[in-house]
């Protein structure tokens, strides 16, 4: 586990580069120093700058410093310290008047809430989905099944598909809601077509993803769906050599397959991050579950236009449209 003290570039564009850009020296612990009433520190389960989820972690608290003229701090490689680690980076920054503090991991859960118990006038957060203790610990998430419901539409609308594969990861709560709201969406608008579901039980199995879509090629699906986010890309692949017509929810997946991803589902985790240190800094911040969507821009719903007729990309942007004005209810089956 490595805590880290930098003196961040405080302009934008610098910050973005150093957020982006460095390599992070194993040093001790890292934060901005400014003058500034809002503290916000960030807990990251792996290296700072190892996968996408912990960079946009990073992005995240970036924007935080920027945005909202906050001090930052983080501790990364929490995972390899596990479970001593955890707790004391807690107490270390409740202590030092870190008023915002970010598990950047649904599996640092337990140990935040008994945090949130010894420090009641500290805020506590971890990104994944929690109802929270309806005092100073909750959690940030998104509403999945909006993003669900579009793309089950896209596979529906396109007539020639008649056998659908779905490769989906974990069974959290946002990605069940996404998975009913894509069957909801296949119901509506293509009843007769057939889903196939396949669960690798993980994000970043890239293995097992790779060999249940070849499951499903074999099973005859004609169009494939994903939610896999880091074992996206390989199953994309898998998809192009099948020559299958997709739709991706996770990390921007277009240049894989131009030609064949008909939607993507994009979930922009540092926007989610900042919504809820605003709420924090404002003390609107309730200790409940916050969900964020398409009208809040953490989600966003990009049709391939080139790869969808003019009927169904008019269909989907009037759904799109419905969603965002919380005229179209997703979960409910019609």
């Amino acid at each position: 586990m490595k805590r880290r003290d930098l003196l961040y570039g405080l302009g934008a564009a610098g910050s973005a580069i150093v957020l982006n850009n460095c390599t992070f020296a194993p040093s001790t612990p890292q934060r901005s120093r400014r003058a500034a009433l809002f503290k916000v520190a960030m807990l990251l389960p792996r290296g700072a700058d190892s996968d996408d989820w912990c960079r946009e972690g990073m992005t995240g608290l970036g924007r935080i410093e920027r945005e909202l003229n906050a001090e930052i701090a983080y501790t990364d490689d929490i995972n390899k310290g596990l479970p001593a680690s955890l707790p004391q980076a807690l107490d270390r920054y409740a202590k030092e008047g870190f008023g915002f503090i970010i598990g950047h991991s649904g599996t640092f859960r337990d140990d935040m809430v008994k945090a949130a118990v010894r420090y009641p006038r500290t805020r506590f957060a971890i990104v994944a989905s929690d109802s929270g203790n309806n005092r100073n610990f909750g959690a940030l998430g998104y509403r999945n099944a909006e993003l669900g419901y579009l793309l089950g539409a896209t596979l529906a609308l396109q007539p020639k598909l008649q056998h659908i594969g779905l490769v989906t990861s974990l069974p959290t709560p946002p990605i069940k809601q996404f998975n009913l709201a894509f069957q909801n969406a296949l119901r509506r608008f293509a009843p007769d077509r057939r889903l196939s579901i396949e669960w690798v039980g993980s994000f970043d199995d890239e293995p097992k993803a790779i060999a249940l879509t070849q499951k499903l090629i074999g099973a005859g699906i004609d169009g494939l769906a994903m939610n896999c986010w880091t074992n996206n890309p390989a199953i994309v692949n898998v998809a192009v050599d099948r020559q299958l017509p997709m739709v991706v929810l996770g990390p921007d997946s277009r240049k894989l397959a131009p030609n064949l991803i008909l939607a993507s589902g994009l979930i922009h985790v540092p926007e989610l991050i900042l919504h809820g240190a605003r709420l924090a800094q404002r003390g609107r911040w309730e200790g409940r579950q916050y969900l964020f969507g398409l009208s809040e821009r953490v989600l966003e719903f990009i049709p391939t236009t080139g790869n969808l007729n003019p009927e169904s990309q008019k269909e989907i942007a009037d759904l799109h449209d419905q969603i965002r004005s919380g005229r179209l209810e997703v979960l409910e089956e019609r």
